[in-house]
This record gives C-alpha cells, sequence and structure tokens, in this order.
C-alpha cells in the first residue's frame, strides 16, 4: 500500500492581492523595492546553486518592479519571522505563498524528511509545492495525495507590505494589474505551472 502523501491545503491559489502597506511615498518616489522571501519552498522560492533566489514567486516580483521601474532587491527570511521582520523594515514586502502548517517546522523539506523516514503518516499542506518538491520526483515515487481537496473559499495568497503604506500597495496593485494585462504574469506563470493558480 502506498505512503500517504497529503491532502491538499488549496485546490486554487487565490488572486494576489496585497494586504495594507507600508510608509513609502508615492510610487514615483520610490527607487527599490526590497522583498523579503523565503527561499526554501520551491517552485514558488528556493535558493540556486548560485545562491541567487529563483522561481514563481521572485519572478512575478520582478515582473512587478519592472512595472513600477524599481529595482528588485530580494532579502531571504525564514518564513516563520518574516511577518516580523516586515514590521522591522528588513524588507518593503513580503512574497510567499506558503500554504498553513500544523506542526511547527523549521522549513518545508523538514516537513518531507520527516514524512519520507516515517517519523509522520501525513501532511496537510499546498499541493503545487508538494508536486513539485516530492509527488514529481524520485522520491515520491511510493506517496500519494488521499482524501478530497481542503478547499477553504476565503483563502487568498497575497504580497503583505507594512499597515498603512496605501502608496506602495497601490502601486503594487497597479503593477499587478498591469503584468496580468500585458501578458507578463503568464508568461511566467507558464515555467512553473501547466494551469493558472491566480484563480478568479
Amino acid at each position: 500500500m502506498k505512503a500517504v502523501m497529503a491532502a491538499t491545503l488549496l485546490a486554487a491559489v487565490a488572486s494576489l492581492g496585497v494586504t495594507n502597506v507600508v510608509h513609502a511615498a508615492d510610487s514615483a518616489a520610490i527607487k527599490e523595492l526590497r522583498w523579503g522571501v523565503d527561499g526554501g519552498y520551491p517552485p514558488f522560492d528556493e535558493l540556486s546553486p548560485a545562491g541567487t533566489i529563483v522561481g514563481f514567486d521572485p519572478d512575478i516580483a520582478t515582473a512587478i518592479c519592472e512595472g513600477m521601474k524599481v529595482k528588485c532587491v530580494f532579502v531571504v527570511q525564514p518564513f516563520e519571522s518574516a511577518i516580523a521582520a516586515l514590521n522591522q523594515n528588513k524588507f518593503d514586502a513580503l512574497i510567499a505563498s506558503h500554504g498553513v502548517r500544523i506542526l511547527s517546522y523549521a522549513n518545508q523539506e523538514s516537513v518531507y524528511l520527516d514524512l519520507l523516514s516515517g517519523r509522520m503518516d501525513a501532511a496537510l499542506q499546498d499541493d503545487i509545492q508538494a508536486q513539485a518538491s516530492v509527488l514529481h520526483t524520485p522520491r515520491g515515487k511510493n506517496f500519494q495525495f488521499v482524501g478530497p481537496a481542503v478547499e477553504n473559499a476565503d483563502s487568498r495568497v497575497a504580497i503583505a507590505v507594512q499597515k498603512g503604506n496605501l502608496k506602495l500597495r497601490d502601486a503594487i496593485n497597479k503593477s499587478i494589474a498591469n503584468i496580468r494585462a500585458n501578458g507578463k504574469y503568464d508568461a511566467v506563470r507558464k515555467k512553473y505551472f501547466a494551469f493558472d493558480i491566480y484563480g478568479s
């Protein structure tokens, strides 16, 4: 019998909205946008062998920066402390397509190591990330999704910015709308996914 891999946490990723934002002036005054990324959650973000951040999230962030005509900078920050780091101004915005973790782990790979070694029986997590990191790799040959997807109509994946920075929020939202309209978002999406994760 195959081991249990996971029930999916999200059936589809919702729109790239933005929460309330930080303190920068209007977008014309923004010269650089520092993004917080985890660096260990493929295909959304990971460190390449060269030490650079690669994946869907940084590619989308880069397209947003291009639309805003600002320099993109990536700051690696563990997901568990990312909100605190955002509030401490270590970066301007957080882009991290992470799902909820029931148990506390230092990173997603630790979840897989426990699952693969038999220290846990199942993991509830984002289906896209689970497929990319385990199911579609040789180490996932004895694992599969079981049961129905756990759906939450109110779930959203968002870019986070500090509360109160409406101008930065609006500038990022405008750039997201532009890359959706001009095809850049879809071009990035097709590099990583065979389906549209944006949602309706």
